[in-house]
């Protein structure tokens, strides 16, 4: 009897602590994703030894998430491919990150005999890939035209209203997932505001540890 219970509570704990991994994966690669672009856009210099140990981090913690769960595995590709085929991955950083994530991720689902393409990939990746390459295109269309009242374009719009929308198409992808890729997005932007005010440090030291060689640029 005892056994069983501690059984299940293992279960449990082991489910439990599944659906933190898998939460806190779209914050950080939010996160990771605007520290990366940041980087690039601003020139900001900072230890290679620093950059790869965060990214490979990241990307292994997303892989490695993707393995386990087919929602993650459908969203890291979808992003990955409509990041690509949008000529947005034109960074050894990026390339790092989404070979390191896709990596984790093919070997993982086969070392645990799980497909490595999700049987949901097929209803799922045509949805979310054309939410990605839309957000991308009015991106650029606000890029080339600052104004004010088109900056929420810049937001991926039409990605968040299909996170929402997707619940009632796609069963496997719950409400749990649309708050997931909604805390993607604020894990983005809320990098993009603290590295405009210049309040990120990594590591104190005597010396910045990443400092930009070029004057600020607005986005």
């Amino acid at each position: 009897m005892f056994g069983t219970i501690l059984g299940d509570k293992k279960v449990q704990f082991m489910n439990e602590f599944l659906t933190i991994m898998i939460f806190f994966a779209f914050p950080v690669t939010g996160i990771i994703c605007k520290f990366i672009d940041e980087i690039i856009d601003h020139d900001y210099q900072i230890s290679n030894f620093i950059t790869v140990g965060v990214i490979l981090s990241a990307g292994i913690y997303s892989g490695l998430v993707g393995t386990l769960d087919d929602v993650v595995a459908c969203v890291a590709l979808a992003f990955i491919i409509g990041l690509t085929l949008a000529k947005k991955v034109d960074d050894w950083r990026f390339v790092l990150l989404g070979g390191t994530t896709l990596g984790v991720m093919f070997l993982g689902r086969l070392f645990i005999l799980k497909p490595v393409i999700p049987t949901i990939a097929f209803s799922l990746i045509p949805l979310l890939l054309a939410g990605v390459l839309i957000d991308e295109i009015i991106d650029n269309y606000a890029e080339r035209h600052p104004d004010m009242r088109l900056s929420f374009l810049t937001m991926r719009p039409i990605l968040k209203i299909e996170a929402l929308l997707l619940p009632f198409f796609v069963p496997q992808f719950t409400f749990f997932y649309t708050l997931g890729m909604w805390f993607f997005d604020l894990g983005y932007e809320s990098t993009k505001k603290l590295m405009k005010r210049r309040l990120v440090r990594i590591i104190p030291t005597e010396e910045p540890i990443f400092q930009s060689t070029a004057p600020y640029m607005h986005e």
